[in-house]
């Protein structure tokens, strides 16, 4: 419990201080001579204290306490024995525009051991403006002291440093000695960013074919329009191993530049069904006069799979030469070209086919049936109902039953709606959720009953999925159900329907879940914001505000503060109240970066904290 004398004293104090502050020029409050004497007296103790942020704290703000004359007296810190001090110092004189901090920094860093290196980067480098930091880097990468050096620097403009301070790794390009600059382009490979584009210009213009391909690694890394427009250009390269470099990044991102390739590999290797589907992702404009040679004429020399491809895609052309290849699958005798054709029918768009493909709904073949009953759907024809309710009446096999089911949504008559919920009756969870959705798909309203009966099931997927499409089906009638439900929603059905459902839907069964006492499902949600760096700000000013769980709301705060956004100085001040000790010093420490004129009445209030790391704290908020 907090000693209620120790209270009274910091409530005097911020009555007091509150009393006296004098109003400056720009309406900010300032600090009279006499309190700066009380403050400095309470850093003093400080500046030895056993916690190291509490001494580098305290000489940060007594360096910024002192006026000029005092300056030279201060100065001494900057060569004290204790590094924490001495560094604290170094930054504060360099805050005040003095040469001393600046060379100092310098200095320190290049005495540094290597195992304390990013340690001490850190602590010199990070309270620094951007236009100091810029200065002081440029100095050290043009002459470092040693490579350790150097390659630390480099690292950590590259992973921490602003936008601005990034361009400086451009400085790379200037390096001759493989042995240095090698490592560093490893950095920028590590931490790529749209800025190291020259890097990469510069690398694909390198006599040595192995600087090109460097060159192109950090293209692949950076991953933009820009890049892999470098990276299209070095196809035309004389050495072997720089294209097929090339085009192997090329392929790994679908990059419209490998068209060519793709055609060349499809025309040498019939098979490599992976480049027919990625010509028919691009629409090449050859990929028909490559794939006709390959399927016409009696069961072609190809896998089943590969077939259906191919010849799906020839249907999608809707011409006279694709119709007669696919008439004379059609009168083949051979299973395979029956297949193939079963499977191409669907793409035809032609509905003059259904009549060779009714038949074929009752085939001997399974794969014959399987592949008409994707087409019924992919047709949407309404003749082909009264054909696929007699085969489902007939089939046994589950797979060919599913695809039926499908299609009967797929075509959206709703005079199969009756059809539909007596499959619903069924044992089987796949073939009642296949007919749940076909009912989704056809937007019934006269399907609710039946789906009703199944929004009771036991199984919480089960249920769920039907309470989903209730909602898909009148979104007003089952809005309320549909976020009740979300308590029960297994973990993945939840995040697999979040994608599924419209915006506005998607933003209340998110905030939902941030009420809810479902924790995994909320951390779900802060985690997946997380990641996606400032887009997902959103949905953490969300968790912050609405959830009770303090592991949730913990974790969203820690994030807001890596941004300290001017709309979210309440919820970092609000992380004073936590009884987390370690989030009361990160909200405390975030507001260093807010306007004074909003802060002073925080940090006054923690001038005579019973915790010696938040008393000064509070002091150097009050006087930075």
């Amino acid at each position: 419990m907090r000693n209620p004398r120790s209270f009274l004293c910091t409530l005097t104090a911020v009555a007091v201080f509150g009393a006296v502050l004098v109003g400056s020029a720009e309406g900010r409050a300032e600090l009279t001579p006499e309190q700066l004497t009380e403050l400095r007296t309470k850093l003093e103790p400080n500046l030895s204290s056993e916690q190291k942020e509490v001494r580098r704290l305290a000489v940060l703000a007594l360096g910024a306490m002192v006026d000029k004359k005092e300056l030279k007296t201060f100065s001494k810190y900057a060569t004290d024995v204790d590094p924490v001090v001495k560094h604290g110092a170094l930054v504060a004189l360099a805050l005040r525009g003095e040469k001393a901090g600046t060379s100092g920094i310098e200095k320190e860093l290049a005495a540094a051991e290597a195992d304390t290196l990013d340690l001490t980067i850190a602590e010199l480098l990070q309270p620094l403006p951007l236009e100091t930091q810029t200065q002081l880097l440029k100095n050290v990468l043009k002459k470092p002291a040693n490579e350790p050096l150097r390659l630390a620097v480099f690292t950590w403009i590259a992973r921490d440093g602003d936008d601005a301070l990034y361009a400086l790794t451009s400085s790379v390009t200037a390096i001759k000695a493989a042995e240095v600059r090698d490592p560093l382009l490893k950095v920028l490979l590590k931490y790529p960013r749209e800025q190291a584009l020259e890097v990469v210009k510069a690398q694909l213009k390198s006599k040595e074919a192995a600087g090109r391909l460097v060159g192109l690694e950090l293209a692949k890394a950076i991953n933009s329009h820009d890049s892999l427009q470098a990276v299209a250009a070095a196809l035309e390269d004389k050495d072997e191993a720089v294209k097929k470099a090339a085009e192997a990044i090329l392929f790994s991102v679908k990059h419209p530049a490998i068209v060519p390739l793709l055609e060349a590999r499809v025309k040498e290797n019939p098979k490599d069904i992976a480049s027919i589907v990625l010509l028919k992702e691009f629409g090449s404009a050859n990929l028909l006069e490559v794939l006709y040679p390959l399927v016409e004429g009696d069961n072609p020399p190809l896998e089943q799979e590969q077939y259906n491809e191919m010849l799906s895609v020839i249907a999608t052309a809707k011409n006279d030469r694709s119709k007669q290849i696919l008439q004379a699958k059609l009168a083949s005798s051979f299973e395979a070209d029956r297949v193939a054709a079963a499977a191409a029918i669907g793409y035809s768009g032609d509905s003059s086919f259904l009549a060779n493909l009714v038949p074929m709904a009752t085939d001997g073949s399974q794969a014959i049936r399987l592949n008409a009953a994707i087409s019924f759907g992919l047709l949407k024809d309404p003749a082909a109902i009264s054909t696929i309710t007699d085969a489902l009446q007939k089939e046994a096999d589950k797979d060919v039953k599913l695809a039926l089911i499908r299609s009967m949504g797929e075509i959206g008559d709703s005079s199969v709606v009756s059809n539909l919920q007596f499959m619903m009756t069924e044992r089987d969870n796949d073939l009642r959720l296949a007919a749940m959705d076909a009912l989704v798909a056809l937007k019934a309203i006269d399907a609710t009953s039946a789906i009703e009966y199944v929004a009771q099931d036991p199984d919480p997927l089960v249920r769920w999925k039907a309470i989903v499409a209730l909602f898909q089906i009148d979104p007003v009638v089952y809005g309320e159900r549909l976020k009740k439900e979300v308590a029960n929603a297994p973990d993945d059905a939840f995040f697999e329907t979040l994608a599924t459902l419209p915006e506005a839907t998607k933003t209340k069964l998110e905030e939902e879940v941030l009420r809810s006492t479902r924790s995994e499902l909320a951390l779900g949600l802060v985690k997946s914001a997380i990641a996606k760096g400032r887009p997902g700000i959103e949905m953490l000013r969300k968790a912050v505000d609405l959830s009770s769980d303090k592991d949730v709301t913990n974790l969203a705060l820690q994030s807001l503060a890596t941004y300290a956004e001017a709309d979210d100085f309440d919820r970092i001040k609000g992380a004073l109240e936590n009884t987390d000790r370690k989030l009361r010093l990160m909200g405390l420490r975030t507001l260093l970066s807010y306007e004074k004129s909003k802060t002073e009445a925080i940090f006054l209030a923690q001038v005579n904290s019973d915790d010696p790391l938040f008393q000064v704290m509070g002091i150097y908020g009050l006087v930075k």
